[in-house]
């Protein structure tokens, strides 16, 4: 099995938990904060479906800096559950899409991470802030 085939089983497993997540986002709740530093669930919501399109822009580039957003481009918020879910499953796809395509080649390529040094194409696209934003969504459950 090539680093490929190996990223969209593990890929598939984890955004089948993330889709449940995103699932059972009471929209009644979407300005509610689970910290009084964090975003508010709906962009949090909005992060989390957005996240698997920073893998595949870190797949089509040799370098990549997490501060800059390209101009015009604004941070998602989600406006319900069904508008977050959207955007997830498209970036998933494209995400799916991106993985199916790369050679074990493309995986040994380095990709230059602001702030984090070179590192190898496959511990790149593994890199996810998602547990943590996962955890604060799941918070809204608890109260």
């Amino acid at each position: 099995m090539g680093v490929s085939e190996g990223l969209v089983k593990e890929l598939d497993l984890e955004m089948a938990s993330t889709r449940r997540t995103l699932e059972r986002i009471p929209e009644d709740k979407l300005t509610w904060k689970p910290h009084e530093k964090s975003m508010a669930l709906g962009r949090l919501a909005g992060h989390l479906a957005e996240l698997p399109g920073f893998g595949v822009m870190m797949m089509q580039t040799d370098s990549f800096n997490v501060a800059n957003r390209q101009p015009g481009q604004k941070p998602t918020v989600a406006e319900s559950q069904k508008h977050a879910l959207e955007v997830f499953d498209g970036k998933v796809a494209e995400l799916r899409a991106a993985l199916a395509g790369m050679s074990d080649a493309d995986f040994a390529k380095k990709l230059l991470i602001t702030g984090m040094g070179m590192l190898p194409q496959a511990v790149a696209v593994k890199l996810r802030k998602q547990r943590l934003t996962v955890r604060q969504v799941r918070q809204v459950d608890m109260e």
